[in-house]
């Protein structure tokens, strides 16, 4: 089991994107952009969908798949573990030229290990179904994706903008089953991240967040607990703060109203669920956290210490 996973930024930060809905959920007609994979070329058509707004951005899915739109928090889980494996095969992948190659070729047991899960049944059956949200949750209004097709006239054009972007994150997904001498082997999963994802990914290390496997495994637990819990986790791990390597100095309302998305009515128990948080995160040595003024302060213990000895390191190199 690999110390750590990485997962893009913009996916640790923005909580909304893997958090089941606060209102109810609407179901309509929309059109949206469809592209064939093999010919990268672009049609609208009209899908039957259920979703939500949450911010600038709307996350739906096909009515068929309601059922396990709650599901949503683990999803991220699975996006983590399939990014993470991305980045590990990279150097195989540079080293046979297929480095254009999103494909990752995995099992749910190798899934479950990478986010710290004992690869059992009920966790197998909780990866499977995560993978299926990813492949079929759409996402509008991320503008941090960009991506040239050809229309219907073979003309070269960009999906883009805030409201005309449509992405699904696992474009292509199969599971396959075999049994070996009686026995059945674990679930083979294929899996290719979409390409702007996989292009985000290459890019240096300031798109990516990096969370400590021993951290997550700390949140494992309680459902409720472990949505507020993870959420905070992944939302420290990638929110820099405003000078490199130094504290972190979050809103208390940020943190447990749009971070925690605490469902307590009452203020002073959603501040005391945030500290027991902080303080079970703080026992795993990712964070360390106190009181100033009123306010939080908050340090990636790692991260923020290797930042401020590099940034005192530049500083005191001549030039």
């Amino acid at each position: 089991m690999d110390k750590h996973i990485f997962i893009e930024r913009n996916f640790s930060r923005e909580v909304g994107l893997f958090s089941p809905p606060r209102k109810e959920v609407k179901q309509a007609m929309m059109k949206e952009w469809v592209v064939d994979q093999e010919t990268n070329i672009a049609k609208e058509v009209d899908v039957e969908v259920a979703g939500y707004r949450d911010g600038q951005r709307v996350v739906y899915i096909p009515t068929e798949f309601i059922r396990i739109f709650s599901n949503l928090p683990h999803a991220r889980l699975a996006l983590a573990a399939l990014t993470t494996l991305y980045l590990r095969d990279r150097g195989n992948r540079e080293k046979s030229n297929k480095n254009e190659s999103t494909e990752i070729k995995t099992t749910l047991g190798e899934l479950c290990r990478t986010v710290g899960l004992t690869p059992n049944g009920p966790r197998r059956m909780q990866m499977k179904e995560a993978l299926i949200i990813l492949h079929h949750v759409r996402y509008r209004g991320l503008t941090f994706f960009n991506q040239e097709v050809l229309n219907k006239h073979g003309k070269q054009v960009k999906i883009e903008g805030r409201h005309e972007v449509m992405t699904i994150l696992v474009p292509h997904l199969e599971f396959l089953d075999a049994v070996v001498d009686g026995h059945r082997r674990d679930t083979t999963v294929v899996a290719h991240l979409c390409p702007a994802l996989a292009q985000a990914l290459d890019l240096d290390a300031a798109n990516k967040t990096r969370i400590p496997v021993a951290a997550l495994q700390a949140t494992y637990g309680n459902t409720k607990a472990t949505r507020a819990m993870q959420n905070v986790l992944f939302w420290l791990s990638a929110v820099t703060p405003e000078r490199p390597g130094t504290p972190l100095r979050p809103k208390v309302d940020t943190l447990i109203n749009d971070v925690m998305r605490a469902e307590e009515k009452k203020r002073s128990k959603k501040i005391k669920r945030l500290e027991h948080i902080l303080d079970v995160l703080q026992k795993t040595n990712v964070i360390a956290w106190w009181k100033l003024d009123g306010e939080y302060v908050v340090i990636m213990k790692k991260r923020d210490q290797e930042i401020a000895s590099r940034k005192k390191k530049e500083l005191s190199t001549p030039k």
